[in-house]
């Protein structure tokens, strides 16, 4: 894999992020004022006055009594938020404070590194899914090892000793 040229899609990639990135909207939302207003405007029979951060991202089981909300069944507020995350441009105090805030966390070179260190990672961890499925389909074909290297290192542009080591950790 070329680093520099995935460094340079990291690079263009950061300064192309909205807040409906997931990376991007979890650095903006630890302002507590955005994120409690936010929470407001979803939950507004709630009295939110103040939010705790976890340590890390849980994932939530979306099919666990999951209903729809359809956009006319939302308050004002949360539609200006919900229009901004497609990408229109703010047209409400809050999104337009969010809005500023996605351009500062833009400037944060602290931020973009650890998005790119992220990105590039899990790029490798993708190009090491295809190696590793590709080995799937030739076992599947009954190519013999020396035939799977030889077809990891043509398409994959590895060199025999990668090539092997993709074959020998596939077996652990």
């Amino acid at each position: 894999m070329d680093s520099t040229n995935t460094m340079q899609k990291a690079g263009s990639s950061w300064e192309n992020l909205r807040i409906s990135n997931d990376f991007l909207f979890g650095k903006v939302m630890q302002d507590p004022g955005l994120c409690t207003e936010l929470l407001r405007r979803i939950l507004p029979a709630l009295d939110i006055d103040h939010v705790e951060y976890p340590d890390l991202q849980k994932s939530i089981r979306s099919d666990i009594d999951a209903k729809s909300v359809r956009l006319d069944d939302v308050s004002r507020e949360l539609k200006a938020f919900l229009d901004y995350v497609a990408g229109h441009t703010p047209d409400d105090s809050y999104v337009r404070k969010l809005e500023e805030a996605v351009k500062e966390a833009k400037k944060n070179r602290e931020w973009r590194h650890e998005y790119m260190t992220l990105l590039m990672r899990d790029q490798e961890n993708i190009e090491k899914g295809k190696i590793y499925g590709a080995i799937s389909v030739y076992r599947d074909l009954k190519l013999s090892d020396m035939e799977i290297a030889q077809r990891l290192q043509e398409k994959y542009h590895l060199s025999w000793e990668e090539a092997n080591e993709y074959l020998r950790l596939e077996m652990v």
